[in-house]
């Protein structure tokens, strides 16, 4: 079930989200809350999904994954070992394809307490084909 859908806006290194006044960088997140399926249990309990708008809209997430993370983890309470984030960029051009990939987030360290503090370094892999059907019974994907 979608649990939220909503274009986010966040400055510089991410301590909070901002108002779309304040605009810096921005993308539409979207959380799916996965259960239990016809006795079958997920090892993930979200599904997180960062849609890239297609427009100049600051750094993009790609390259700030690592501030974006735990900024929608700690923002909707989410522990880093319960999700699955996607990074999605639906956007056709001369130069790409739409592409859907996973980031692994990798804890490094939370130098204080605030959740918004913890630091974390990412990899990417491609979505794998199971991964993309069982979204997109979830949320409708250009890719």
């Amino acid at each position: 079930m979608v649990i939220y859908d909503d274009v986010v806006n966040w400055a510089g290194t991410g301590q909070e989200f901002v108002s779309q006044n304040n605009l810096e960088n921005s993308c539409r997140i979207r959380i799916v809350k996965l259960g239990n399926a016809g006795g079958v249990t997920f090892l993930k309990k979200y599904y997180i999904v960062a849609t890239d708008l297609g427009v100049d809209t600051g750094i993009s997430i790609t390259n700030n994954a690592q501030i974006l993370i735990p900024l929608v983890c700690a923002t909707h309470n989410i522990d880093f070992h319960e999700m699955l984030w996607f990074e999605h960029y639906p956007h056709e051009d001369s130069k790409s394809e739409p592409t859907l990939d996973v980031v692994l987030p990798k804890l490094m360290q939370s130098c204080c307490p605030s959740a918004c503090s913890k630091r974390v370094s990412v990899q990417w892999r491609p979505a794998r084909i199971n991964e993309i059907a069982h979204l997109k019974q979830f949320i409708d994907l250009k890719i």
